[in-house]
């Protein structure tokens, strides 16, 4: 079922997860966030020198993105996983569902997309 984004935040492609027709636009990113007060902190003429106001300060945080794909064999069976970075995630998602296809990687046996794909739904 569509993942439907209730934030504004949200890039416009709709993922898919089978668990919930609507969720809202946050998960493994939401437990771990960036420190943007450390990350951003104090005058850019100081990064990398010793009044850097990131010294003794962690940014932490999780950043979650698109363009990540499992591979299946011709039996449906997960080999190893193809990650894509680099563009937007609707762009590198693209790119890895490509070479996905072009490596025979793309045997998914329960996707929750049309004819049981994991591809993403553009609304």
């Amino acid at each position: 079922m569509p993942l439907a984004c209730q934030d504004s935040r949200c890039p416009p492609p709709i993922f898919t997860r089978r668990s919930s027709p609507v969720a809202r636009c946050s998960g493994l990113q939401e437990s771990n966030p960036v420190s943007t007060d450390a990350a951003y902190d104090g005058n850019a003429a100081n990064y990398g020198q010793a009044n850097d106001p990131m010294v003794g300060r962690k940014i932490g945080g999780i950043n979650v993105f698109g363009g990540g794909l499992a591979l299946y064999n011709k039996t449906g069976v997960l080999v190893g996983a193809l990650g894509v970075s680099g563009d937007t995630s609707c762009t590198d998602h693209i790119v890895a569902w490509k070479t996905r296809h072009a490596l025979n990687f793309d045997d998914v046996p329960a996707g929750v997309g049309a004819m049981n794909t994991d591809n993403m739904i553009m609304i």
